[in-house]
Parts: C-alpha cells; structure tokens; sequence
C-alpha cells in the first residue's frame, strides 16, 4: 500500500534547512525509523506554499516545519479553533484541549485496529472455567464444613 508523501521544508535550531519527504499518517507528516514513530507536525492543506523548483529540487508544494514546533504557520494561513482542520489558540486551554481532541482520535484508530486472537480467546475462557471451578470447589468446602 503506498502511502501518501508531502514535502517539509526543515528548519533546524542551528539555521540550516533541508527539502524533505515525508509520508503523511493520520493527517500528520511523520519522521518514522524501523516502523517507530519518531517525531510528527500536523499537515494543513491551507499551510502549502507552492515551490517551482531549484536544480535537483523538483517542483511541489512545502510546508514549513521546524525541530521544536509541531505547527509552523509564520504567514497565518490556517484558521485558529479547535476543529481538526484549524490550528489551536494560542492559550493554555486551547492547546491543551486541541491536543487531547488529536489524543482521543488516535486512541480510537488504535481500537479499532485490535483483532483478537482464537489462541488469546481459548486460554480466557479456559481461564474463567477455571475459577468457575474453584468457586464451586470453595462453596462445596464451606457447605459442608
């Protein structure tokens, strides 16, 4: 399955920059190793500067993004509120909040990708027969003692 890549322009804390592509997961640009998400920055379609191109460049549209910040919008582009297509407000609650709304959305992907297992389902309820048993056995015990 090929999955869709974008382009970051990457500033770094000492003032260099690279052209990069990064594939784009659950509405984010993600720097993934060996299937580990390392680090990810929210992608926003109203965010994307168009980018002719500059000798081994090729033409595309770049977002910006930066190594200590997960939304990098210098120019005000995306709107602020709390749907997911908005960036948060600049206050306290509204970060905290906007994170938490990206929290749940990706606890909820994550329940719903758990398949259970015939192994994993036959050693629990070979589990709860058992304590079923000890149950009876216990009650048998103090029953007629």
């Amino acid at each position: 399955m090929a999955t869709e890549k974008k382009t970051q322009l990457y500033f770094r804390d000492a003032g260099s920059f690279e052209f990069i592509k990064r594939p784009l997961k659950y509405s984010c640009m993600v720097q993934e190793e060996n299937g580990q998400l390392i680090r990810a920055w929210k992608h926003f379609y109203s965010n994307q500067i168009p980018f002719a191109g500059y000798k081994n460049i090729s033409a595309d549209t770049v977002t910006l993004g930066f190594a200590r910040d997960i939304i990098l919008d210098p120019f005000n582009k995306v709107p602020t509120g709390l749907l997911p297509s908005e960036k948060p407000t600049k206050t306290d609650t509204g970060i905290k909040k906007w994170i938490s709304q990206v929290a749940e959305n990706q606890r909820h992907t994550y329940r719903t990708q758990i398949k259970s297992s015939f192994k994993e389902d036959a050693i629990n309820w070979a589990l709860i027969g058992t304590l079923i048993l000890m149950m009876i056995g216990w009650l048998i015990r103090y029953a007629t003692g």
